[in-house]
């Protein structure tokens, strides 16, 4: 039992950023709403009220968000439900995608909107959960291209 706990340590990264991603919200809220946090010229942290897809991407509306929620949580009990079939890498990239995609979810519910804070000036305004998401897919992609390699 020890060297599974072990085993599986990693998958508390992503509950981690989800926590300092809510935190982050909150701050964005409260404070860089009317006052964002400049770093440099092309980064700063500020409140954007997100109504569309990840990354402010155009390409949602209300019924595409919860179409992809619905899906999320489907993806989330067959996921729960068959954890032991996955390898940690995959369970880390599907850990990620869920629970970033549910932290998003619980501000569409509460907001109407997904809160975003971080902003790469000319480029784009996200949030860490976004980012978890991002990276969950590129691992899974990783995963895969290297599953694909030693088949």
């Amino acid at each position: 039992m020890k060297n599974k706990a072990i085993k599986y340590w990693p998958l508390a990264i992503p509950l981690v950023i989800v926590v300092l991603d809510r935190f982050a919200q909150a701050l964005a809220v409260a404070i860089w709403q009317t006052k964002p946090l400049i770093i440099s010229s092309w980064l700063d942290f500020t409140f954007f009220a997100n109504k569309n897809m990840a990354f402010s991407l155009p390409v949602a509306g209300d019924w595409l968000s919860w179409i992809i929620a619905i899906i999320l949580l489907v993806l989330g009990v067959y996921f729960i439900s068959n954890w032991h079939k996955f390898s940690l890498w995959q369970n880390l990239a599907l850990t990620s995608i869920i629970i970033g995609g549910i932290s998003n979810l619980l501000d569409r519910v509460q907001y109407g909107y997904v809160i975003d804070y971080i902003e790469i000036r000319f480029l784009t305004v996200f949030n860490l959960s976004d980012a978890l998401i991002t990276g969950g897919i590129i691992i899974m992609l990783l995963n895969l291209k290297r599953s694909s390699l030693n088949s």
